[in-house]
């Protein structure tokens, strides 16, 4: 279908949920604390619809201190082969560092030897795929995004433990999926609860684990395996949290002899139960689900969900937000060390661009500059919540679908931050919510409303289809993984 496009001027923000203040700009001013981080060493064992809400903080200077204390852990991982646009002010402010030790090492610089490696970032796979999280029934969506057909449904926690529900997903340069459980109990919380779980791409990276030479998994919707039974689900990683919300793959390091990557492992965050002035950071062995690292985030608010999303850079960094906290929060890959940041607003979405620059947004666009230091804020000209780049480097960003305003979604200047084109309701008639943006292989944009369609959009003429899911879906994060592969330097 298609339908025409529609170029708007911008309008005043509509303030929605969190994120309603004003602050427009701010320049960041580092001090530094030293400290340990906690490290963990074995292996791993293990809210709700989230809504926007209303801040109104962030101008003026803000100061804090954090200190990284060390703990040990032993944590135990389940592996499993079957399963189932504005005027801009200056306002500054102060971050606190904090420097750490720990026994492990990374690099994610690249050497080859002879015949380079043409490293597309996800080979035949190439993010040609959208997973989508299916919250109350525990279990995750495998879109194929050029047929637009659900290929597999998976489960992603093992029966008769309480919470779960799933969210946020991220995408892997091999096009393996992980996904994180929110849990959404009060405390105390079981173990299993919350966690993460990794799920192949790929039939060829599935495990035949009972030996009968044949590849046991999910072949679309109405096929859901048992736990256990589906043989794509690699592993789970149990933890014990009220709050699980983000998770990220890391790129790792291309390996020039084989043309593979190594060191692929994931990020994850969680609340930090019975201390609320704390959060907890794992880095999970992207092959076994095992804690490689534990980081205990001092300073953080961490309130209610704690942490609400995250992303990687370049470096493989971990960059996350606060759930209804002015924050951003910086985990170091190399050395795991950690800052935070205070933001110029309250974020929800959030995503790195191809220049190493966290966004977040709720209401405002926010963007930060690692190299400067500093916030660029605009504000939205409806209520944004999602956001997305695409391979030309233009910034999409959704939201909330109100009667009286027409905008659904905004393109919008990576530099300027300036809004340069809007998808309205006359151009797609039918879309609601656009809760999760992302971008795939083919260059379109998927807009995952927070129910039961998501929308795939021809970003030059507006034409667009839909995929409709049996159960509501709640995903916002990066779900093909184009945004993992926007950052990798190639």
């Amino acid at each position: 279908m298609s339908s025409r496009k529609t170029t708007v001027a911008l309008l005043a923000l509509i303030a929605v949920g969190c994120g309603d203040n004003t602050a427009e700009s701010a320049t960041a001013t580092l001090g530094t604390s030293t400290g340990t981080s906690p490290t963990s060493t074995g292996t791993t064992a293990a809210p709700t619809t989230d809504a926007p809400t209303t801040s109104t903080s962030d101008s003026g200077t803000a100061s804090q201190t954090g200190t990284g204390t060390p703990t040990t852990s032993t944590s135990t991982s389940t592996t499993t082969g079957t399963t189932d646009p504005g005027v801009e002010t200056t306002t500054t402010t102060t971050t606190t560092t904090s420097t750490s030790t720990s026994t492990s090492t990374s690099t994610t610089s690249e050497t080859t030897t002879g015949q380079p490696c043409q490293d597309s970032g996800g080979g035949d796979i190439d993010f040609s795929f959208l997973w989508v999280a299916n919250s109350s029934e525990n279990t995750v969506s495998k879109v194929d995004t050029i047929n637009i057909q659900e290929v597999g449904r998976y489960r992603v926690q093992p029966p008769n433990v309480p919470g779960g529900s799933p969210s946020r997903t991220s995408v892997n340069l091999a096009g393996d999926m992980a996904v994180a459980n929110r849990c959404n109990l009060q405390e105390p919380v079981p173990m299993g609860c919350a966690g993460v779980t990794k799920i192949a791409a790929r039939v060829e990276d599935c495990v035949d684990k009972n030996g009968d030479g044949v590849i046991t998994t999910s072949s679309g919707t109405n096929d859901v395996k048992p736990w256990d039974q589906d043989e794509c689900v690699l592993w789970h990683t149990p933890l014990q949290a009220r709050s699980n919300r983000p998770v990220a793959w890391t790129a790792g390091t291309l390996d020039p002899v084989t043309c593979e990557r190594v060191g692929v492992d994931v990020w994850t965050a969680t609340s930090n139960d019975g201390n609320n002035g704390s959060v907890k950071v794992y880095l999970l062995n992207g092959d076994t689900g095992a804690i490689e690292q534990e980081v205990v985030v001092q300073g953080w608010q961490g309130d209610g969900y704690a942490v609400y999303g995250g992303a990687v850079d370049s470096h493989d960094d971990f960059w996350f937000v606060g759930g209804y906290s002015n924050q951003l929060g910086h985990v170091r890959r190399d050395d795991f060390s950690y800052e935070v940041i205070p933001s110029p607003g309250t974020p929800y979405g959030t995503m790195v661009d191809s220049k190493d620059r966290p966004w977040l947004l709720n209401g405002q666009l926010n963007r930060y500059d690692p190299v400067t230091q500093s916030w660029q804020t605009k504000p939205c000209p409806f209520p944004c919540t999602s956001i997305t780049q695409d391979g030309d480097g233009n910034v999409w960003v959704g939201g909330v679908a109100f009667q009286d305003n027409p905008i659904r979604l905004i393109k919008v200047d990576p530099e300027t931050m300036d809004t340069i084109g809007m998808i309205t309701s006359t151009d797609i008639p039918e879309i609601g919510n656009s809760w999760g943006l992302a971008t795939d292989v083919e260059g379109y944009l998927w807009a995952v409303e927070m129910g039961t369609r998501a929308f795939k959009i021809d970003r030059t003429d507006y034409s667009y289809q839909f995929f409709q899911n049996i159960s509501s879906m709640y995903t916002y994060s990066d779900m093909t993984g184009f945004g993992l592969k926007n950052v990798v330097p190639m």
